[in-house]
Parts: C-alpha cells; structure tokens; sequence
C-alpha cells in the first residue's frame, strides 16, 4: 500500500467538505483508480464534477500530480504524491 494526499479546490473541496486527506491505495494504483476511490466515497457530488451525462470526463477538472498537470488518467502514482483537484471556473 502507498499513501497520497489528495488537495481539494473549488467544488471539489465543497464536494467532499475537506480542504485535503490522505488515501492509502494500491501499490500499483493510477490517477484513474484515485479517482474511482473517491467517486465510491463521495459519490454523487464528485461524480458529477469529474464526468458529463454521457459518462465522459470533463475537460473542466484539472488534475495535478505533485504540481504538475495530469493529461493522462492511467498515470501511475507513486509513494508521497500530492494530487490536486481543481475544477476551472467557466463563465460567459
């Protein structure tokens, strides 16, 4: 097991009412399966953040790893890595 530090900003952090925690995951764990943790945790409130109606994942939801951006959901994390989640504010 490994253990990451998940920061929440924005609507993520009203989502899972915390500003950050951390999370033991497997050895082998990517940024997808992080995800997938969290969504059975929170459910709906991040469920809908993360993915549109048709199940896709939003381009609005920026995912960083140790301060860098995350493009690839199958990035492997590693012992001590610190994700971000922060939705980008749209407006018109």
């Amino acid at each position: 097991m490994k253990s990451v530090t998940v920061r929440y900003f924005g609507s993520s952090s009203s989502a899972t009412h915390k500003k950050f925690e951390v999370i033991s995951l497997e050895d082998t764990a990517t940024l997808k399966n992080l995800i997938d943790f969290l969504l059975l945790k929170y459910d709906a409130p991040l469920r809908n953040l993360f993915y549109d109606r048709l199940g896709e994942f939003k381009p609005l939801v920026m995912l960083l790893i140790n301060g860098k951006a995350a493009d690839d959901l199958t990035s492997p994390l590693k012992e001590g890595d610190e994700v971000s989640i922060a939705p980008l504010i749209a407006g018109g």
